[in-house]
């Protein structure tokens, strides 16, 4: 046999004889022949060396005899085999006959390996589509759903709903005007035919009737030239019959389950609190172009908004936006940066905020250093733009790819441009003198160095364990002068009180943990403190 061959022949190699002697060696020749392999884009490369890796890993797994982990191997160069076709590979018969092994396995459901092959034929569908869109930035949103959805249902059996929030973007690209029905109607059609173990689709046949035909009169009034006004509230009127049939759809499976339940038997209670998710502010040279951001640091990204300049709401179309996901990030274009003052992100984990310097890009760095030419570590947290040489800045990997260090402490790489990556992080002990150094690697191994200055703070207070009584709000500041002043101000929380709220003092008094102020509660145990510390210039 070749060692040799094509990836597509490769992958398929595993299938034939999955679980018999033979699988080890066909998983090895399958690896080869997919390290060898050559073509495509630079993204669709990368995927398929992926997928070589996890093949190889498999077989590993196996020469151990550990099959479980080979399940695992398997379904994860499944994975890059989907982000492949995302990057427009043609997918044949491959995906199918991996999620067929899996299934013969027990390692994905009859009911999930329907939804996959039904959802593969949708994204290709979506990715012809979007090549002639004039509004890409929704289907590209569209399509990052449909993609949430296949690695959901390789992982854990079940879509998530992400198609029917698929159906939502394309009905924002409907409102622009473009001519998306056909792909709308499909997604329809697939929460129609699809349902869970209580036998009860995503949407009801009614449900998906109602939604079409208030589809066509969309699009009849589209044809008939009516005001935008009227096509944005019929929009919005599908979306809000969508989520209600959704709803309707989980409180019937519910009661299904419940009445299948034993009797009298109900789940236990639960409560939970609701937890805004953080904001991580960056600031850049520029917007224009491209930016990576990390999959991982927002969750599931749920809206993107542009604001202008004079902080007015711009359309994806006036900045000429486009967006797609690759590898674990999602990849964010602007053609026309002229007015555009920043962009929010906002995912399941967390918000981004990404602003322009307004200048212009900088004159490429020949080291790491702060953007902005002071780090600032705050309490502990850390939100900076790091300036790099553009080498180190791998634009096909994902930022988190990328290791970031500063005094041998790991940062998070969150979003990053061709000569700066944006990095967050937690729990950083801030050095005395305020000299930091900086480290960057890259996925291909370059590694760029720099030392960087800055100064810190910490403000902290023991646990209130008596109420009313008072106890100590300690502070510290790093890397200062001493004669170099800071303020406090505290914001006191209900049931706090917190004297003084504002204090001004020296770094040369600070340079040790020293009680500023005191705080007493209405309430014993763990307190929030909210309270900000500036320099005084």
């Amino acid at each position: 046999m070749s060692r040799r061959i094509s990836w597509a022949g490769a992958l398929l190699l595993i299938l034939s004889l999955a679980g018999s002697a033979g699988e080890k060696e066909l998983l090895g020749q399958a690896a080869q022949g997919l390290q060898g392999a050559s073509g495509g884009s630079l993204n669709q490369q990368l995927c398929v060396k992926n997928a070589a890796e996890a093949l190889q890993e498999a077989r590993d797994a196996l020469e151990k005899g550990d099959a479980e982990a080979a399940k695992t191997k398997k379904k994860e160069a499944l994975r890059w085999t989907v982000q492949a076709v995302r990057e427009c590979m043609e997918p044949g018969e491959i995906p199918a006959q991996i999620g067929e092994a899996l299934r013969d396995e027990g390692a994905m459901s009859a009911n999930a390996l329907g939804r996959f092959n039904d959802l593969m034929k949708t994204l290709v569908e979506a990715k012809k589509r979007k090549g002639g869109s004039g509004n890409p930035f929704s289907e590209g949103m569209a399509i990052n759903q449909i993609m949430l959805a296949l690695d959901e249902l390789i992982t854990g059996g079940w879509d998530g709903w992400h198609p029917e929030k698929a159906i939502g973007w394309y009905l924002n690209a409907a409102a622009e005007c473009e001519d998306v029905q056909a792909i709308i109607n499909q997604l329809l059609d697939y929460l129609n035919k699809h349902s869970d173990t209580t036998g009860i689709p995503d949407l009801g046949s009614e449900g998906c009737a109602k939604a079409k035909q208030m589809l066509d009169e969309l699009y009849a009034k589209k044809r008939a030239g009516a005001p935008s006004e009227e096509i944005i509230e019929l929009v919005d009127k599908i979306k809000a019959f969508l989520r209600e049939e959704g709803a309707r759809t989980g409180k019937a499976r519910r009661e299904k389950d419940r009445k299948a339940s034993e009797p009298g038997s109900r789940p236990p209670p639960s409560s939970s609190w609701w937890t805004p998710a953080p904001v991580t502010q960056v600031a850049f040279a520029a917007l224009d172009g491209s930016t990576n951001i990390s999959q991982a640091a927002l969750g599931e990204v749920e809206s993107v908004r542009f604001v202008a300049t004079d902080g007015k709401p711009l359309k994806p179309k006036d900045v000429g936006a486009n967006l797609d996901d690759h590898n674990g990030h999602l990849t964010l274009s602007i053609g026309k940066a002229a007015g555009l003052g920043s962009i929010l992100v906002t995912g399941t984990a967390g918000t981004l905020q990404m602003t322009g310097h307004g200048g212009g890009a900088a004159g490429p760095a020949t080291a790491v250093s702060p953007a902005d030419g002071l780090v600032e570590i705050r309490n502990g947290t850390l939100q900076e733009t790091l300036r790099v040489p553009p080498s180190a800045t791998d634009m096909v990997g994902s930022p988190q790819d990328h290791a970031v260090m500063l005094n041998g402490q790991k940062l998070t790489p969150v979003a990053m441009r061709p000569g700066e990556v944006a990095v967050t992080a937690a729990g950083i002990t801030p050095p005395a003198n305020g000299l930091m150094s900086l480290e960057l690697t890259s996925p291909s191994g370059i590694v760029a160095r720099g030392i960087g200055v800055g100064w810190g703070y910490t403000v902290a207070m023991p646990e209130v364990t008596k109420t009313r009584a008072w106890v100590p709000v300690l502070a510290q500041v790093y890397g200062l002068d001493p004669h170099e002043e800071v303020t406090l101000v505290f914001y006191p929380q209900p049931g706090q009180e917190i004297n003084p709220k504002t204090v001004t003092l020296p770094a040369a008094e600070l340079a040790v943990p020293s009680p500023v102020a005191k705080i007493r509660a209405s309430r014993a145990g763990p307190q929030a403190l909210n309270v900000t510390v500036t320099r005084e210039e």
